[in-house]
């Protein structure tokens, strides 16, 4: 069976798995499907966990700490019922699925905000985040806003000979591998 055939039938099971890692345990979980229970990983907000297995993903991170914050916070985690805290996350860049048991929460300290600012890690992610295609802004600044803006035309020796806009098309190719 392909990778991805694979894949989407652990999707379409990921109910069931749930309740077997509720009911049963993770080790029963990793047993069914040929894996090994992999050790705790940290996981904080903004900032993509190393999976073992998987690799870093942003996507499962975030909805590990969305589950976790979802949980009571007027006790210890630990003693929250366990289908509280098992959370299943198709991860699709890795063709896996997650499921992972949240043992603890760690609130963010002034001393680790701290240390975060200090080795430019909290800028590093917000710059991240301003940088995505998502982002208005990102496209303001590249070659074809500033020169469709500025009505921008490039000159220059033996540009005569070229049909209109291959000049151009070739500065755009190179401003996009960031040849220029």
């Amino acid at each position: 069976m392909d990778r991805l055939a694979r894949y989407e039938k652990l999707v379409d099971a990921a109910d069931g798995i749930r309740e077997l890692a509720v009911n049963e345990g993770l080790l029963s979980v990793a047993m069914l499907y040929d894996t090994p229970v992999q050790r705790a990983t940290s996981v904080t907000l903004g900032f993509p966990a190393n999976f073992p297995g998987i690799g870093p993903s942003e996507e499962a991170s975030e909805a590990i700490v969305d589950h976790a914050t979802a949980l009571p916070q007027d006790r210890d985690v630990a003693d929250l019922p366990t289908a509280e805290r098992i959370v299943v996350v198709p991860v699709q860049d890795a063709l896996s699925l997650l499921v992972a048991r949240i043992d603890s929460q760690t609130p963010l300290t002034q001393e680790t905000f701290q240390s975060y600012l200090q080795f430019g890690i909290i800028q590093q992610s917000l710059l991240a985040d301003e940088i995505t295609e998502e982002n208005p802004i990102a496209g303001a600044f590249g070659y074809e806003a500033l020169a469709r803006r500025h009505d921008f035309k490039l000159s220059g020796v033996g540009d005569a000979q070229l049909e209109d806009g291959d000049v151009e098309e070739d500065v755009e190719d190179d401003a996009q591998a960031g040849l220029n």
